[in-house]
């Protein structure tokens, strides 16, 4: 008798719950069980996502150099044709998202169609180099030459096709997200990206020697799956019809208005020029920080797939507590204050690096005997150190970043402007990558300097924000703000 009172009393507790409607975004309510299923599908989405994002960044670059790629020519097919290809691709699709009208949203149709050919060219780059070896026999250009050549087609492929999910996905945050979640959410969201990346690092990552086709065309799989099942769970509202007085038919008319709304206010251009000199402080170490740990400190696969993984544990843990600061202290705050970290942590990494036998002295000096580091071992504990650091401080920036766009950006445009902001960010990034793998081969491939590459690009980024700060106060702040 008691069993089933207590199992009435649950189903009543349950049935009050689902039916309270106390959270709000636009013409979608929810209760407490709506908001945990959006953030449980928002969260499997992004776990997916992120799985099939590690890939690009952690092996794409070991696969071109097993293909003889130079360093310049890495830079320039992992960011800077990307980056083009996104100075192009986001704009048109953002502009075309937010004027949408469709029975599944603004944003969900774009990601849902555009995620079968990502996949395709993704599964694609992982096997150009077998394809490559098997073309040999009826070309005389060699296998390298071969599957370098299809690597590159993939990676534009690929590239064009992630640029309608992947700036797309960003956007239906501002419109299913109550704002008064979103930096816990953000950090949900951090969360579940902190974990595909550990599980990536940890479990796969030292399988890229003998399995990369694998590797690509697993995580393709499950990007397939999964990411289309999120989009036909998740829900978008009602919108209004798209302003006429900002609308033309014309495709020159559309054009002209999207350069001058987003690019005509003073306010905005340095809000992009800042955000993008952050990204771009980012390039070297994304490139090379594997051929560092490799090359400079000795560190196999195995354990640099530890140490990262070890960190996205710490930054998992802390995901939760930043997002509420976040909420509580408004994310143009965290964001500059992250920056703030990261110029000191890579000015600590540069002293550290510079001469790791002298930073070993000084740490014996100071640990128990019993704790000393020797030879064998200096160059990984060193490494677990600043890349720990390194995290903690950019997952700072993280769960602050996407809160501020919305924050600042006009909600109505919201696409829009981010695909602006693409745009300009593009544009830094593809002269940057490039200008990345340049500078280090100007130092003789020392990839020590991509700790001065980052620090340089993050103080002018700093000053930039800084600023925006001071015209976000006049603006209104906390309390009054609306954006120009």
């Amino acid at each position: 008798m008691k069993s089933r009172e207590a199992q009435e009393s649950l189903w009543s507790l349950w049935q009050r719950l689902k039916n309270q409607k106390v959270y709000e975004c636009g013409t979608l309510t929810y209760s407490h069980v709506g908001i945990f299923m959006l953030f449980f599908w928002m969260t499997f989405g992004a776990v997916c996502f992120s799985l099939m994002q590690q890939l690009s960044p952690q092996l794409l670059p070991i696969a071109l150099r097993n293909l003889a790629a130079t360093s310049a020519m890495i830079g320039l097919l992992c960011v800077s044709i990307p980056a083009l290809i996104n100075a192009i691709v986001t704009p048109i699709v953002s502009y075309c998202s937010d004027r949408t009208r469709t029975r599944l949203g603004r944003r969900i149709p774009y990601m849902l169609f555009a995620t079968p050919p990502t996949v395709l060219f993704l599964i694609l780059i992982g096997w150009a180099p077998k394809l490559g070896m098997l073309l040999d026999g009826l070309s005389g250009y060699g296998a390298q030459t071969l599957g370098l050549g299809i690597l590159c087609i993939a990676v534009v492929g690929f590239q064009f096709c992630n640029m309608f999910a992947g700036s797309i996905f960003y956007y239906i945050f501002a419109d299913v997200v109550p704002a008064p979640l979103m930096g816990r959410f953000m950090a949900l969201f951090g969360m579940a990206i902190t974990a595909a990346g550990f599980l990536f690092m940890k479990f796969f990552f030292k399988y890229h020697t003998d399995h990369m086709e694998w590797l690509y065309t697993g995580f393709g799989v499950l990007y397939l799956c999964g990411f289309s099942l999120m989009c036909l769970m998740v829900r978008e509202g009602s919108y209004p019809p798209p302003a006429m007085d900002r609308y033309r038919e014309s495709v020159w008319g559309s054009v002209l208005v999207f350069f001058k709304e987003s690019f005509s206010k003073p306010y905005y251009l340095i809000f992009f020029f800042g955000t993008s000199l952050s990204t771009a402080s980012t390039l070297c170490r994304n490139l090379f920080n594997f051929f560092f740990a490799e090359g400079n400190l000795g560190i196999s696969s195995v354990g640099y797939g530890d140490i990262m993984a070890a960190a996205g544990v710490m930054v998992f843990l802390l995901k939760i507590p930043l997002g509420c600061l976040v909420d509580k202290f408004h994310p143009l705050r965290i964001y500059n204050f992250g920056m703030i970290l990261v110029v000191l942590t890579n000015l600590v990494s540069i002293v550290v690096f510079r001469n790791p036998a002298a930073t070993c002295d000084v740490l014996n000096r100071l640990l128990p005997a019993s704790l000393a580091l020797g030879d064998e071992n200096a160059g990984y504990v060193l490494f677990f150190a600043v890349t720990m650091l390194l995290s903690l401080v950019y997952a700072i920036q993280f769960v602050a970043e996407l809160p501020m766009f919305v924050a600042l950006l006009p909600h109505d445009r919201y696409g829009q402007f981010c695909s602006a902001h693409a745009m300009f960010r593009a544009v830094m990034v593809m002269i940057c990558g490039w200008g990345g793998g340049k500078f280090i081969e100007w130092t003789g491939n020392n990839y020590l300097y991509m700790y001065v590459w980052d620090a340089g690009f993050t103080i002018l980024s700093l000053a930039s924000m800084l600023w925006l700060f001071r015209l976000w106060k006049k603006l209104g702040g906390d309390q009054a703000y609306v954006a120009p």
